[in-house]
């Protein structure tokens, strides 16, 4: 469980690593309606699933499993690779065995080409980067998705919607990390 715990924790860093992470995050508050100042717009068919992907590694790393659960399933369920896999990690994490296989037999059904040794593969090479640099989520970052959980009632325990300053954040993170 906490070898899968650590792997999840280092792929959600690297997912947020991506120079379009930011840009992805911004297009799905877009798209479900918030545009960072409270407005909300009817929400359109086309959301930006690998933004969904990335909010919840967002909240994953901040603390949230529960949040970015369903966020990954929102993903997963559009065919995302990446979330398959966090949702098969995430739930090793939990000591769900049957929720993990489910979703660990999703990813194999979509990536027909990875085999064995490609998981194993994986697995070494997080486990080698949490043990040289371990996953962090940076202060700010806590910060918004801290300021969205608190934003939202308690009634309503998933952290709902990004916001476009959550992907604000994004965008400085990134344009100090280059």
């Amino acid at each position: 469980m906490t070898r899968a715990r650590r792997q999840l924790s280092v792929l959600t860093r690297l997912y947020l690593k991506d120079a379009q992470a930011a840009r992805h995050v911004e297009e799905l508050a877009v798209s479900l309606g918030d545009d960072g100042d409270g407005n909300r717009h009817p929400p359109f068919e086309d959301l930006d699933i690998d933004g969904a992907q990335l909010f919840g590694c967002m909240l994953h790393l901040a603390g949230h499993p529960q949040s970015a659960q369903f966020w990954w399933e929102l993903a997963a369920g559009a065919g995302h690779l990446g979330a398959t896999y966090c949702l098969h990690l995430h739930h090793t994490a939990q000591g769900a065995r049957t929720q993990a296989i489910h979703w660990l037999d999703q990813f194999r059904l979509q990536a027909i080409d990875l085999d064995e040794e490609f998981l194993l593969g994986t697995a070494r090479f997080t486990q080698w980067m949490h043990e040289h640099w371990p996953p962090t989520a940076h202060p700010s970052l806590l910060d918004e998705v801290l300021r969205l959980a608190l934003y939202h009632s308690d009634d309503q325990p998933l952290v709902c919607r990004p916001e476009r300053q959550i992907a604000d954040r994004l965008h400085h993170l990134a344009d100090h990390r280059a």
